[in-house]
């Protein structure tokens, strides 16, 4: 029986996470009203960023930020089964 490595792990939970965010974002989005639902995205990213630094620290969030904004350069998007693992640099 082989075990999953660390990565392994850390991409399937993260993977997880995404699905469930997924599902809990339009039924949240559908209830704001219309004019909130303009500014959604940029809420979300705000509420991101804020958990990231509660958690993470001010410099390495700047690190994942950095890392999100070389991924994006390259073309990379995160989606569903291929989430791009920010917070551990590989």
């Amino acid at each position: 029986m082989q075990m999953n490595s660390d990565a392994e792990v850390d991409i399937a939970n993260i993977e997880l996470a995404m699905q469930t965010l997924y599902k809990l974002i339009p039924a949240a989005l559908d209830q704001a009203p219309m004019d909130v639902q303009d500014k959604f995205n940029n809420a979300l990213l705000n509420i991101a960023v804020n958990r990231i630094i509660e958690v993470e620290g001010r410099p390495d969030t700047v690190k994942i930020l950095l890392r999100l904004v070389n991924a994006l350069i390259n073309d990379c998007v995160p989606i569903p089964g291929h989430p791009i693992a920010l917070t551990k640099q590989h």
